[in-house]
Formats: structure tokens, C-alpha cells, sequence
């Protein structure tokens, strides 16, 4: 189990990243999703090990801009807790 911001543009804990360097998401309705991770800020915090994120969880820095993120918080909570700014 992992956890994702509300109110912050920034992952709580590794993402899984599995075949495809993505995820299977879930949901409540019973469909799932296969999501592609896009963002390379991503795919690193993706191959982080669960010790390594927590150590830096606290100082990590936002990352606006990450659709990936997005995607995540919009499907968890169903809106963000936070203006999105589009990336680079």
C-alpha cells in the first residue's frame, strides 16, 4: 500500500513501476487502468526503494508540472487539492 498528496504536488511514497515502466491502477467502480509513467521525475522516485523515499520525504521538492502525479491524486481523490501548473 502507498499513500498521495491532496495538497501538494508531490508523491508520499515510491510509485510501483512494473512492466512498460508503469502501473495498474485499480478502482472503486471495478475498471482498471495501465498508466505509462510519461515524467521522468517519475520513473526515478519509481525505482527508489521504500528507505530511501522515506528519508527524503520530508525534503523533497514539488513537482509541478507532473502529469503522472496528476493523473494519480485526480484518480484517488477525484480533484486536486492544488492549481496544476503545466510543465516544461
Amino acid at each position: 500500500m502507498w499513500y498521495i498528496h491532496y495538497a501538494q504536488p508531490k508523491w508520499w511514497n515510491p510509485v510501483p513501476m512494473r512492466h512498460g515502466a508503469g502501473t495498474v491502477a485499480a478502482f472503486a467502480d471495478t475498471h482498471s487502468e495501465f498508466h505509462a509513467w510519461k515524467d521522468p521525475r517519475t520513473i526515478e522516485y519509481a525505482k527508489m526503494t521504500w528507505a530511501q523515499s522515506e528519508a527524503q520525504r520530508a525534503s523533497a521538492p514539488a513537482q509541478n508540472g507532473n502529469e503522472d502525479l496528476r493523473w494519480v491524486q485526480t484518480a484517488v481523490w477525484g480533484k486536486l487539492g492544488y492549481a496544476f501548473e503545466p510543465g516544461p
